[in-house]
């Protein structure tokens, strides 16, 4: 339907709004209307995505001064999700506009020869990982993110490029470092060369020349097979200039065809002298065509048209209406500096299921070091020292340029984006780096700055690491310092960098300047050295990662070195951590730098910690409740076991095998009692092991496999992925199966039971953060001092969510029904319950509180045969839905309360 908001057309795929949706989109558009920023808390299963999206879409038709929408996600079926959920709007959108212009009146004639019904059309698309969009056969075989990630860079380096252009030409000499277009467009010329040359006709005709297979380049002397170029890559860069002369012949008289672009590049003439040729380029947005592209999608186009669907979507963002990527493309300064630097200010920007957004900012500032990692950045080391003695053999003129552009500064030589995004990139390949060493519009990432864009240094390079030895020699003293303080290390430290620091100069005599520049200069060696397996050299660039942020930021982090993990504090493990206690600091250029900011989630109660956590103001702070038209949710809090031993899993209690028993017994009678899928969440990896593993020796695993099968989360994810589809095979049956999973983790995050998948779920315990952790301890010293939030109010906060996002993980939609029981005495606490998201804690009464497992079931039992037996009153349900007369009828009363005059041509919302 579609109906006006507060003079706003919104057009949304569906026959009827739930009243908590409609109040949504009011305070999604308060916010874009006042160009600010929101935290909403909209109710699981109420329909939040297909909402953000219908809202904000209308918004940018109305607006177009309105950017792109860029939608953050935490996984990547979350984004599939999000894409699905688009691609319905956008049809229903499609046909209204096309039905209005069809209706031939006056308006419509008048919108259609606007291009308004054009507008209409939007390009949404997902980006993620090589990994999830390599279509390279041999790419994609690697084992992780890592291997798929140098693979690809050792196939589109500029380098690289430049080198199978030499042997293509026959020539056995290394090319020097491509560092301009004219050097980069020896690749396109080479495979111009190679093509058949065109007849006149087929010119006319506008037929694009073959392009030969690149990948039959080898590069340099590499053996054949072993190190080839990307013809995936190689035919989106001829896409974007094909080496076609423009002439009389194909009707431009002389110039470039409509829709493209002409570029002056060298070509050899046979006389050895280079001639400006114009070269036509084809306009962005011809390489991918309107529409909403998923993974899968884009993947399918790639192979259809020969085309690289990692970095056609990189390119395809530029012009895009939508885009959808995780949360690290935005968070991250190492990647969003590669992605997201080009991202214009007005765009509207959303980060769902966004619950956790302070923990994610944290970990993107945080760097972890352990003795493993100090020895890889020792073999590192001796690797680049090779290299470099290697260069300064070969090419020793690589090295002089790379010194020369250092001593006049980075930023005044290019090799720094004069925004202050970074050096380079973190995770790409290509030919050029987004602000990186090459010209703009190159697309080689190596390293990014992990410091945030205001805090980059616009300077040239010390003097002391500015040429390649100095700078190893500056690394190795820093190496053998961080051995030194890892592995002496007796007893816990915990200190501020303004005290590493001291130490450091001390002991080694680095200063704080230099250290700030040292991911700069890493990356600008790394560059100059032709370093390509990025993955090999992980360990100096956490190094350098370290370095850099210590040497950049006073306040706001911690440096701890733990000797061995107190939990198992018979094995030693060192650890030094640079730990991020401020939130805030990572989201900061997020929140400045673009027109409104959304932070939504089913679960973010209590709403006003967020804007303290994150420094900001939002507009509009609400959490909406949730209409039901019967009890589709039912949460209970268990306490005490059949034998009225107290439950719960307080660090005192958990060596209590009584208590554990107790645990085993209530999940057998539910499993008795709930048909179908059972989950059960357990505070821990290692609370979860020693409970089970009783379970096991005490018989209640067997009286359990009796009813439903059993299956648990693991560590490792190929595992758990096995578990979970077994899982719903076994529900699908009709088996009935039980899942044993952890809060905080995967399965926790981002997995939904929903419908017979999931008609029960079992909180066992408040899954309290490890407070004898001397990180959570900074951090919560810290917000104790900044900003006056008390510790056990903060832990109460952070455990209370992570219960909420569990037990929700059941509700997906209002057709849905299952049982929430939170198994702890310390849920009966009305301190507890009240943090708790209020679509929950309104729907737990007095009679569910200080239950028994006895009690529970016997609830239980009530509850399933109430919800099964009784069927869906649509009619009843449809009392409490807006349809889109309801909602003209809403805009009549509205009209006739302020004194306008209604004509019964607009519908406009209260």
């Amino acid at each position: 339907m579609r109906f006006v908001l507060d003079g706003l057309t919104v057009f949304f795929p569906y026959d009827y709004l739930y009243p908590e949706q409609y109040e949504y989109m009011k305070e999604l558009k308060r916010a874009l209307d006042a160009k600010g920023h929101a935290a909403l808390e909209m109710p699981t299963g109420t329909g939040k995505t297909i909402t953000l999206l219908s809202l904000i879409t209308s918004y940018q038709l109305a607006h177009p001064d309105v950017g792109k929408l860029i939608y953050a996600t935490r996984t990547v079926p979350e984004m599939e999700k999000v894409l699905a959920e688009l691609k319905g709007l956008q049809k229903y959108r499609e046909k209204c506009l096309r039905e209005d212009s069809a209706a031939g009146d006056e308006a419509s004639a008048v919108a259609a020869s606007s291009g308004e019904y054009e507008r209409g059309s939007i390009l949404a698309l997902g980006l993620s990982s090589r990994k999830n969009m390599c279509i390279h056969p041999a790419a994609i075989e690697g084992a992780d993110r890592e291997s798929v990630d140098s693979m690809c860079r050792k196939m589109t380096a500029s380098w690289v490029r430049s080198e199978a252009v030499d042997a293509a030409h026959g020539t056995a000499a290394a090319a020097p470092m491509a560092t301009d277009d004219a050097e980069l467009q020896q690749v396109r010329d080479a495979a111009a060369a190679a093509a058949p040359v065109a007849e006149p006709n087929e010119r006319a005709a506008e037929q694009p020349p073959p392009v030969p297979d690149i990948e039959d380049f080898n590069v340099g002397n590499a053996p054949p097979g072993t190190a080839r170029l990307c013809s995936f890559y190689e035919r989106l860069e001829n896409d974007y200039a094909r080496p076609v002369i423009a002439t009389a012949d194909n009707g431009s008289n002389g110039t470039a065809a409509a829709g493209a672009t002409t570029t002056t590049t060298a070509n050899d003439d046979g006389s050895g002298n280079p001639t400006p040729q114009q070269v036509p380029k084809l306009a962005a947005s011809s390489l991918l065509p309107p529409g909403v592209y998923t993974l899968e999608d884009l993947r399918e186009y790639g192979k259809k048209k020969g085309l690289c669907p990692y970095f056609l979507a990189r390119r395809a963002m530029t012009y895009a209406n939508v885009v959808v990527y995780n949360y690290q493309y935005l968070i991250d300064p190492k990647v969003s500096a590669m992605v997201s630097r080009e991202l214009e200010r007005e765009c509207v920007v959303v980060f769902d299921e966004a619950h956790n957004i302070d923990n994610v900012c944290i970990e993107a500032l945080s760097v972890n070091l352990r003795s493993h990692t100090l020895d890889v950045a020792g073999r590192n080391l001796v690797k680049l020292g090779e290299r470099v003695e290697k260069a300064k053999q070969t090419d020793a003129s690589r090295l002089q340029e790379e010194y020369s552009r250092l001593v006049s500064g980075l930023v005044n030589s290019g090799t720094l984006g004069g925004d202050g995004a970074g050096t380079g990139a973190g995770a790409g390949g290509g030919d050029g780096g987004a602000g990186g060493f090459l010209a703009a519009g190159t697309e080689l990432e190596l390293l990014q700055s992990p410091v945030l864009p205001a805090d980059v240094l616009s300077e040239a390079i010390p003097g002391n690491i500015r040429r390649a030895e100095h700078f190893l020699a500056f690394l190795r003293r820093l190496l053998e310092y961080l051995k030194t303080r890892l592995n002496g290390a007796k007893t816990v430290e915990s200190e501020s960098t303004v005290t590493f620091l001291e130490s450091l100069h001390k002991a080694s005599g680095i200063d704080s300047k230099s250290l700030r520049f040292c991911y700069d200069r890493l990356s600008s060696l790394m560059r100059t050295l032709e370093i390509t397996e990025m993955d090999e050299f992980y360990g100096v660039q956490l190094i350098a990662d370290l370095a850099t942020l210590v040497g950049t930021y006073k306040v706001g982090f911690a440096v701890i070195i733990e000797p061995f993990d107190a939990r198992l504090p018979a094995v030693p493990d060192p650890i030094l951590q640079l730990c991020c206690l401020d939130a805030s600091l990572a989201i900061h250029p997020v929140l400045e730098r673009f027109r409104s900011v959304i932070i939504t989630s089913g679960t973010l109660s209590p709403l006003d910690l967020y804007p303290k956590l994150l420094r900001f103001r939002p507009v509009a702070l609400r959490a909406l409740p949730m209409t039901l038209t019967r009890e589709c949710l039912r949460p209970v809090v268990v306490t005490r076991g059949a034998d009225l031993t107290t439950l719960s899993t307080r660090f005192e209690d958990r060596g209590d095998d009584n208590v554990a028993t107790n645990y085993g017994k209530l999940l057998v009678a539910l499993a008795k009692t709930v048909p179908d899928g059972l989950v059960c969440f357990f505070v821990s990896y290692s609370y979860m092991d020693r409970i089970v593993s009783l379970w096991d020796r005490e018989g209640v695993l067997q009286q359990l496999s009796q009813h439903k099968l059993v299956f648990v989360e693991t560590t490792d994810v190929v595992e758990t992925t096995l578990a979970l589809d077994n899982y719903r095979r076994a529900c699908d049956c009709g088996r009935g199966a039980v899942f044993l999973s952890i809060a905080r983790g995967k399965v926790s995050e981002g997995i939904d039971f929903d419908r017979h998948y999931g008609r029960c779920v079992v909180m066992m315990g408040v899954p309290y953060q490890y407070t004898l952790s001397r990180v959570l301890r900074a951090r919560l010293e810290y917000l104790r001092e900044t900003f006056a939030i008390r510790e056990d109010d903060y832990l109460s906060f952070d455990a209370l969510r992570q219960a909420a996002q569990c037990v929700g993980r059941v509700i997906r939609s209002k057709n849905d029904y299952g049982l929430m029981v939170f198994a702890d005495c310390r849920y009966n606490r009305s301190d507890k319950r009240n943090k708790l998201p209020g679509w929950i804690s309104s729907q737990l009464r007095d009679a569910h509180l200080n239950l028994s497992v006895d009690m529970c079931s016997h609830v239980a039992r009530e509850y399933m045969k109430k919800l099964a037996t009784v069927p869906l009153d649509e009619m009843e349900m449809r009392k409490h839905l807006l349809s889109e007369s309801a909602l003209a009828q809403r805009g009549r009363l509205a009209s006739s309360s302020s004194g306008k005059e209604d004509d019964g041509t607009a519908v406009v919302l209260p």
